[in-house]
């Protein structure tokens, strides 16, 4: 068996951020107590990619315009030879402890690993039988979307790899109904907090105004390798930038004329 502990917090302060600071951390052993000490260093490859499944699976979630900082920590207590991996286990548990908490998510979801053992799937193969595969892929997401998408094996047809996808799909809801049950028992009430929005007139004025700048740039494959699309698009950027301080310069003093207009009024106050 794989046993987990596994928690969540979100401040109720805001960042200044664009996005939700999200971090995730996986880790097996004894907690680190203090942050900089040898005992946790920087973590190894399989935590580091772990917690970046976790984080790919809850974060499309999470309302947009949330940009309250949210940590998952999930910890490996125990496993055996003869258990199922413990990154769908990490996965399904950080969804429960965000379905159980106050934290305004729109959960859970529900993790399935399918492996191509023998010419037949297997569903949550033991690790034994997991390293006999020829194809393994990892599934997460609700009832009716994929959210995250890994795999692993040789080359194999498209065919096979979208009937594993469909057969893990089929298998998330019995987990989505779990949690949800279990949340009706002993969850929290979702805390209403502000949220950070984007006027739909503002936004749609800058989409106009950065998508001729940013898609030849992001379009063109074969003029420019990596590097220059990078300092091309931080130039296209910069453009942009420049673009919108003048288009929010401008629009006080076309609101001021709008005003003026609708009151039949000259700029220096005489009536028309």
């Amino acid at each position: 068996h794989t046993h987990t502990r596994t928690h969540t917090h979100a401040r109720t302060r805001a960042r200044k951020h664009t996005y939700t600071p999200v971090n995730t951390h996986t880790y097996a052993g004894m907690l680190p107590r203090a942050l900089h000490r040898r005992e946790r260093g920087s973590g190894t490859e399989r935590e580091t990619l772990v917690s970046r499944a976790i984080d790919r699976s809850l974060r499309p979630l999470l309302l947009p315009g949330y940009h309250y900082p949210v940590d998952v920590h999930v910890r490996v207590l125990s496993q055996d030879a003869d258990s199922m991996d413990p990154d769908t286990v990490a996965i399904n548990a950080a969804s429960m402890a965000c379905v159980l908490s106050n934290i305004p998510w729109n959960g859970p979801v529900g993790a399935v690993r399918v492996a191509h053992i023998d010419g037949a799937f297997v569903v949550s193969p033991e690790l034994s039988l997991l390293r006999r595969a020829d194809m393994d892929i990892l599934v997460a997401g609700t009832s009716g979307r994929v959210l995250m998408l890994e795999m692993n094996g040789a080359q194999v047809p498209e065919s096979t790899v979208a009937e594993a996808m469909h057969l893990a799909q089929s298998h998330l809801g019995p987990l989505i109904e779990a949690q949800l049950e279990l949340a009706q028992q002993c969850g929290r009430q979702k805390r209403e907090v502000p949220l950070f929005e984007v006027p739909p007139a503002a936004l749609e004025r800058l989409t106009g105004l950065l998508e001729p700048l940013l898609l030849p740039v992001l379009r063109d494959g074969r003029h420019m390798g990596k590097a220059q699309r990078g300092t091309a698009l931080e130039m296209a950027k910069a453009r942009g930038w420049e673009q919108a301080q003048a288009l929010a310069l401008a629009a006080p003093a076309e609101g001021l004329q709008q005003q003026q207009q609708q009151q039949q009024q000259r700029p220096n106050g005489d009536s028309v």
